[in-house]
């Protein structure tokens, strides 16, 4: 039988400290939520599907969500459609842009999911993730980022709880013209 250590006095706290450093460093300490945040988003080239080359600082002055996602991902899967109904629809009409982006992918199975789905987006690819790895550092998808209309990053989202879309929401109400 191992004996049992006791930490009491000065050095439970600096160990309590120390345990949480660890923690922090093994995963990133970061919620996924703040990256780039304040900062100007990359102003990437992209082709809408079946349209004419455009670039983000073309929406300067509305705001635009950028999601970037996978075919294959499930939790992008549950996402897209909720974006859509919750917020791309009710919002389209004040201003508000939203640019889905396939990543990782052939351009015929994005054409395919847009053709199969009637949402609100534009729809784009980037299958060697170039502006993918334009926005964030992180691997994992769904991201998605609110880009504020001085061309900003308002808010970053990694991965897919419904709550968050209900901040987005809010966050992109702040930023629209009232409804008249």
């Amino acid at each position: 039988m191992l004996p049992r250590l006791r930490i009491s006095g000065v050095w439970r706290p600096l160990v309590t400290v120390g345990l949480i450093g660890l923690a922090c460093l093994t995963t990133s300490c970061d919620s996924g939520h703040q990256e780039g945040v304040g900062s100007p988003a990359p102003d990437f080239e992209f082709q809408p599907l079946g349209g004419k080359t455009k670039r983000l600082s073309d929406f300067r002055g509305k705001p635009v969500i950028v999601n970037f996602f996978a075919t294959w991902c499930g939790p992008c899967m549950q996402e897209l459609p909720q974006l859509d109904r919750k917020i791309a629809r009710p919002l389209a009409d004040r201003g508000l842009v939203v640019i889905a982006i396939g990543i990782d992918q052939r351009p015929s199975d994005v054409a395919d999911f847009e053709r199969t789905n009637d949402y609100r987006f534009l729809f784009a690819t980037d299958p060697e993730s170039t502006i993918f790895q334009q926005f964030t550092r992180q691997e994992s998808i769904p991201q998605t980022f609110l880009i504020k209309p001085d061309g900003t990053i308002g808010l970053h989202l990694v991965g897919y709880e419904p709550n968050d879309l209900q901040t987005l929401k809010r966050k992109v109400e702040e930023l629209l013209p009232s409804a008249k």
